[in-house]
């Protein structure tokens, strides 16, 4: 990376991030490397690499994109960044991401054997248990008029067949 520029466009917010991004790809010839999201605050940087003129070009173009639809906290441009801070660079990269792979030990080769390895039992499937349902409360019953008294027979006879 040392004949190379490094550019940082540090936003707030994601959307303001993807838009320089998107932006400063575009507009010139630079190799976006991806972006860092800080603890907090919601600020994200997003970090391009490329010849000096092209990353100027380029950080120019991506904060002026991301200010009209976020805020762009600062930028910056390192041109020929030094060997020793690449790590610093490639260190939490997200995003694209053309970091280096990180070396891996040889992988001890097991003795092969000729039976096939069991799959193992798929989980059973279990649902969440059913709350009760909460019973209705009881419905009020209507209110029956109290019992009255039948009329009082006029005065008169007790019996049909007697008259007065």
């Amino acid at each position: 990376m040392s004949t190379k520029a490094l550019g940082l466009i540090e936003t707030i917010g994601l959307a303001a991030a993807i838009e320089a991004a998107d932006a400063a790809t575009k507009a010139a010839n630079v190799t976006l490397l991806g972006y860092e999201n800080s603890k907090g605050g919601g600020m994200i940087t997003v970090k391009v690499v490329g010849d000096v003129g092209a990353v100027k070009a380029a950080i120019a173009a991506g904060s002026a994109a991301a200010a009209r639809i976020g805020r762009v906290a600062s930028t910056n441009i390192i041109a020929r960044p030094h060997t020793e801070i690449e790590p610093l660079i490639h260190s939490l990269t997200r995003g694209k991401g053309v970091a280096e792979p990180a070396k891996k030990a040889p992988a001890k080769s097991a003795p092969k054997s000729k039976a096939t390895p069991a799959k193992p039992a798929p989980k059973p499937k279990t649902s969440r248990p059913k709350k009760a349902a909460k019973p209705a409360p009881p419905k009020p019953e209507p209110a029956q008029p109290e019992p009255t008294e039948p009329p009082a027979p006029a005065a008169g006879p007790e019996t049909p067949g007697e008259q007065a």
